[in-house]
């Protein structure tokens, strides 16, 4: 870009594999759009943040291309250029977790036209996603013979201090479900049948190997 950068930030972090790097960032603010097929783009002013990961000993790129950030909204001046590629960063961890929700916790899965019954459900997955995660300390690694060979697994199986992942966790579950006290569950000696269908819910979402449907709310 040929425009001077109006902010530029260096400091120093280290990758997932534990490598040292140099985050280089360049801030342009007040960027604009062109105006095209009758829409205004001159009120629409943004920032433009590229990020660039050099080596610690070379200076040298470590990826080919450099990231760009849009910094958008009426309080941009508010966001640091330091904070913006900080808070980017976070979004892996948020979208891996959307991704083992949707697939294993059952999140869009729900058709309702009814706004508070998609609140209501929204809840349920809240709160199973909480207890996967005060468990993953009381459960230990479970996983088929064909799978320990995995990385994250052979770790989990050679620290048994380490806590488990919300997948992992999800699979190992069921051991810790059996010591449970089951009285609260069984029928009632009067006749009468204990109501149980909030947990029931919750463990057809937990456990794996249950039909992919879930209760529609009426």
């Amino acid at each position: 870009m040929d425009k001077k950068a109006d902010d530029v930030v260096r400091y120093e972090t280290t990758m997932q594999n534990q490598r040292p790097v140099i985050i280089r960032l360049h801030r342009w603010n007040d960027l604009m759009l062109r105006s095209k097929n009758g829409h205004n783009m001159k009120q629409k002013r943004f920032d433009v943040v590229r990020v660039e990961v050099l080596d610690c000993t070379t200076q040298k790129p470590v990826f080919d291309r450099p990231m760009f950030l849009a910094v958008s909204g009426k309080r941009k001046t508010e966001i640091e250029t330091k904070e913006a590629h900080l808070q980017y960063r976070e979004r892996y961890e948020v979208e891996s977790y959307y991704r083992f929700a949707k697939q294993n916790l059952l999140l869009d899965k729900l058709q309702t036209p009814d706004h508070d019954h998609l609140q209501q459900w929204l809840r349920i997955v809240q709160i199973v996603s909480w207890m996967l995660f005060t468990a993953k300390r009381e459960c230990e690694i479970l996983c088929p013979k064909w799978q320990k060979y995995l990385p994250q697994n052979q770790k989990a199986i050679a620290n048994t201090q380490q806590p488990l992942t919300i997948a992992q966790t999800r699979k190992a579950i069921k051991t810790l479900f059996r010591t449970f006290d089951k009285t609260p569950f069984l029928p009632l000696r009067n006749g009468q049948i204990i109501t149980c269908k909030f947990y029931l819910i919750l463990l057809l979402l937990i456990l794996p190997g249950f039909g992919p449907n879930p209760p529609q709310m009426t």
